[in-house]
């Protein structure tokens, strides 16, 4: 007969997720014209968000 031996076991702790309180989201509005509105939360990549409003600014 073989000799099995089960492979080693690492502990895993699962955390909660992050709570936001959806008053304090950070969610601005920004208006382009024409009706059109650009929403981002606080979390929003600055040099991201500036690259789609320096494409947006060209239209």
């Amino acid at each position: 007969m073989t000799d099995v031996t089960p492979p080693p076991v690492a502990e895993v702790a699962v955390a909660e997720p992050a709570r936001r309180s959806h008053r304090l989201s950070g969610m601005i509005e920004i208006a382009l014209g024409s009706g059109r509105r650009l929403r981002v939360d606080r979390d929003v990549d600055a040099d991201a968000l500036r690259r789609v409003l320096d494409v947006l600014d060209r239209r």
